[in-house]
């Protein structure tokens, strides 16, 4: 999904994960959500903000809980899940935008 801005410029990109039911949440949504964290990770070095995956009864519907923020040359990455019609997935942004600073 692109984002733009009033003047139409790009202002951010998210990447999403297929969805999980909530059965799948503790197994195959959190090994989905380690595996992004330390590729992010590896790419562009420890984040800023560094939590562990939210509890699922955390997440409004429709919400999103991010939990890791990375520091990019020119704006912010944002790691975090988001619930959704009653089933979850990862969401990644890059964003424009400086956030946490």
């Amino acid at each position: 999904h692109f984002g733009w801005d009033d003047d139409n410029k790009l202002e951010r990109i998210d990447l999403k994960s297929a969805s999980f039911p909530e059965s799948d949440y503790s197994k195959s949504l959190t090994h989905t959500y380690e595996s992004a964290t330390r590729l992010m990770t590896r790419l562009y070095g420890p984040p800023s903000l560094e939590n562990s995956i939210p509890p699922s009864s955390q997440l409004k519907d429709p919400g999103v809980v991010v939990s890791h923020v990375w520091q990019l040359e020119e704006g912010s990455l944002l790691l975090g899940v988001v619930k959704n019609k009653g089933t979850y997935h990862i969401l990644i942004r890059f964003s424009q935008k400086r956030v946490g600073q």
